[in-house]
């Protein structure tokens, strides 16, 4: 067993690779196991319908040929209306021997999880790198993020750093030099905007004592402010509180809101200009991925929140394989174990993205409908499709939704 400590064997360099191709498994009998098959279509493909067939094959009995019937639409999905983020942990070590672990990382295991996290959707992950208080050996390796992330295809609308907690207390000329640096770079990778975190779960007191330092952020480096913090922040009554709101609202620009989104919530950061991200409905590696699709795709834009940000593609508190040997009995956090030189995906993690498809299937159907308002000859069809999308209930078959979905985009672009 490679996640026991006391396993004499076991080395940080310990080598764990998946295989390249599907092997044989050996499943006990009266088991089940599952397997989620993920179709790549290529870029040119043409739009039709394809076909072809799975062949499952056990010793001793016969072959079971499933069918396989793919179709490929005549048109491009757009972006997600709702910004798919999440809290990830990984940074360039600087070394090129790999340990198996939610944090270090090399350039081959680094590449690997943000293109990960790129193909599920997930085009906005959070940057833990340190910035080492501005040590040039830290910053170099910074700009190396940066280029990988650039590489890899994660968006450059918002760059969430996670690295760099300033408070009351803090320096402020270390601050302006460090992050000033960082803010440099953002732009230099043509970055629309910089975010700065935290501080954590902050409730009503800390943010009190914050807001000072957030508007150093904002006034004097040109940083935005996003955190995850208690709702009695913007929920209070009272006028301590009605206070601290709009005081809050004058320095901060994105709330993390955690559990069930909540339309309230939605429309009091939104009528201050904030905005609203999830997260903690699940936390990650709940082994269900319907939950997520269905809370991390069209329930976000059912209840007006503007992105998902959930913790964590990777947090473990034992080793990162074994999700039961933490002191604190808590279930690892994990969408994709990693390996030396990848990752092994989970059905949690294919379940998000399925969620955000959804949600690009959607996007694309409304741009669809906006254009086809402009056309007397579908204006009238587009209409009535728009009252259609009004009554989507995230909690209803999401493969009917998205067959609806398709055939609205089609009848309004034929």
């Amino acid at each position: 067993d490679v996640t026991v400590k006391e396993n004499e064997n076991l080395t940080s360099e310990l080598i764990i690779r998946d295989a390249p191709t599907l092997l044989p498994v050996n499943i006990p009998a009266d088991q089940v196991r599952q397997f989620w098959v993920t179709v790549h279509v290529p870029a040119d493909a043409a739009p039709g319908h394809y076909k072809g067939s799975l062949t499952v094959q056990c010793a001793g009995s016969a072959a079971a040929v499933l069918p396989l019937h793919l179709e490929v639409y005549p048109f491009e999905l757009t972006p997600s209306m709702v910004e798919q983020s999440i809290f990830y942990r990984g940074v360039l070590s600087g070394s090129e021997t790999p340990v198996v672990q939610a944090n270090n990382k090399t350039e081959t295991q680094y590449a690997a999880e943000l293109h990960d996290l790129v193909a599920h959707g997930v085009d906005a992950p959070l940057c833990y790198q340190s910035t080492g208080d501005g040590r040039p050996a830290a910053m170099a390796l910074m700009k190396r993020v940066f280029e990988m992330r650039r590489d890899a295809g994660v968006s450059t609308d918002r760059f969430f750093g996670c690295f760099y907690g300033y408070g009351p207390r803090d320096d402020p000329e270390l601050a302006r030099r460090v992050l000033g640096e960082v803010v440099e770079l953002t732009k230099a990778f043509g970055y629309r905007e910089y975010y700065n975190y935290g501080p954590d779960e902050a409730g009503v007191e800390q943010c009190r004592q914050q807001i000072a330092p957030w508007r150093f952020l904002r006034e004097e480096i040109g940083a935005k402010v996003y955190l995850a913090a208690s709702p009695a922040v913007w929920m209070g009554t009272g006028p301590a509180r009605e206070e601290l709101w709009d005081q809050f609202n004058d320095v901060v620009n994105l709330v993390v809101a955690g559990g069930v989104p909540n339309p309230e919530w939605a429309a009091r950061l939104h009528e201050a200009d904030l905005l609203i991200y999830n997260y903690a409905n699940p936390q990650g590696g709940i082994e269900e991925p319907l939950t997520y699709r269905r809370n991390f795709g069209l329930l976000l834009w059912k209840t007006g929140y503007d992105g998902v940000m959930t913790y964590a593609y990777q947090a473990g508190w034992g080793h990162i394989w074994n999700d039961f040997d933490a002191a604190n009995n808590w279930c690892d956090h994990v969408m994709a174990y990693p390996t030396s030189d990848g990752v092994v995906s989970t059905l949690q993690w294919e379940g998000c993205r399925e969620g955000a498809d959804d949600l690009r299937y959607l996007a694309t159907l409304l741009a669809t409908i906006e254009a086809a308002k402009k056309d007397p000859a579908h204006a009238e069809q587009a209409r009535h499709i728009e009252k259609w999308v009004a009554t989507i209930d995230p909690q209803s078959d999401l493969d009917e939704l998205r067959r609806e979905i398709v055939k609205g985009i089609v009848a309004l672009t034929q």
